[in-house]
């Protein structure tokens, strides 16, 4: 009697199974390419921002921007300007870079993708040290004035803060 039992519920087991649930891998080849793309891009866009703060370089992290902010925030060049003085120093040193991402796939293809990398333990030569976390849209066909960074928030070792856009501009959705 056990031994039916078990046969009978083992089999139930495999049909539900295989009859319930199909295996769909969430990308092909060709969506690997992709990610790993705009995984890439998002890798050197942190090393811009880094590279940015540290040479002071106002003008190319304003163009790291998206067209929406741009257009619509009037505080962009004040908030980049006290960016430049609250990072002091050279860097030495940073530890991973952190993020998250969010898309969306419709036809086999990208109409968004979202990432907001977090840079931790960024140290400089001034005996400072900071965290750098940002948001950016890399792929938005429905939007593409949100194309860029919209955010980016700069914490110190004490825990002062110096943020440049405005995140809820770019995408009222959220708020």
């Amino acid at each position: 009697m056990a031994k039916k039992l078990f046969v009978i519920m083992f089999l139930s087991i495999i049909v539900l199974n295989l009859s319930s649930c199909v295996f769909i891998p969430l990308f092909d080849n060709s969506d690997e390419e992709n990610v790993f793309t705009v995984k890439t891009q998002m890798k050197n866009d942190c090393k811009e921002i880094i590279r940015c703060l540290e040479e002071k370089d106002s003008d190319t992290l304003k163009n790291m921007f998206c067209e929406k902010l741009l257009n619509n925030y009037e505080n962009i060049d004040e908030d980049i300007e006290q960016a430049m003085v609250f990072f002091q120093g050279n860097i030495t040193s940073y530890g991973n870079v952190l993020y998250g991402d969010s898309d969306s796939i419709r036809n086999g293809e990208y109409v968004l993708f979202t990432v907001s990398p977090h840079i931790k333990e960024l140290k400089t030569d001034a005996d400072k040290e900071y965290r750098i976390k940002y948001y950016q849209d890399l792929i938005n066909v429905e939007n593409p004035d949100r194309i860029g960074v919209s955010y980016i928030k700069i914490t110190d070792e004490t825990d002062n803060i110096c943020e440049i856009g405005d995140f809820y501009l770019v995408n009222p959705e959220y708020k």
